[in-house]
């Protein structure tokens, strides 16, 4: 199994996740939205990838358009959101590859920032580079937001989990 460079998140700015998603749906630009989150343009690229990687938007860096999970994702009540953002988070391909890998979130949640490091060196190539393994500074940044997003998950999905039981 191979994933994509692209397909792993760069930062755990969950917490500014709302904002990205409201700049894109109101046609902002990424220098606005860098602005609005006190970060430079490159930063709020991230944050954009990230809802990419979680299936919240799609299109290219110039033309991104909220999907229909993105959208349901501002218009629902904290709650809810918080359900959409769990399914989002375990089903990203990064995460649901290494909850596969080791059996569940809760091994996952106890995989160090190293082990992670090493899924993404051994699993990861870089497309501009065809086979390419990532670079090791970035495959480490890398499994650092990765751990962050187990870890959220992890933490979360205990709370959740019952609500969804009773919405089913």
């Amino acid at each position: 199994m191979s994933l994509r460079s692209i397909d792993i998140p760069s930062k755990i700015r969950f917490d500014l996740l709302l904002v990205a998603l409201e700049y894109i749906r109101d046609g902002r630009s990424m220098g606005e939205l860098g602005e609005a989150v006190r970060q430079d343009e490159r930063h709020a690229q991230f944050l954009v990838q990230n809802a990419r990687i979680l299936g919240f938007v799609h299109g290219r860096p110039s033309d991104w358009h909220l999907t229909r999970t993105g959208a349901a994702f501002l218009d629902v009540d904290d709650d809810r959101r918080g359900l959409i953002l769990a399914e989002a988070v375990l089903n990203s391909r990064v995460v649901s590859s290494i909850v596969h890998h080791v059996g569940s979130v809760s091994k996952a949640a106890s995989l160090t920032q190293a082990q992670i490091f090493e899924f993404l060196v051994e699993n990861v190539v870089v497309p501009s580079r065809s086979s390419a393994p990532m670079e090791t500074i970035t495959a480490d940044r890398r499994a650092s937001s990765v751990r962050g997003w187990i870890r959220w998950l992890s933490k979360n999905l205990p709370r959740i989990e019952p609500e969804a039981e009773e919405m089913g």
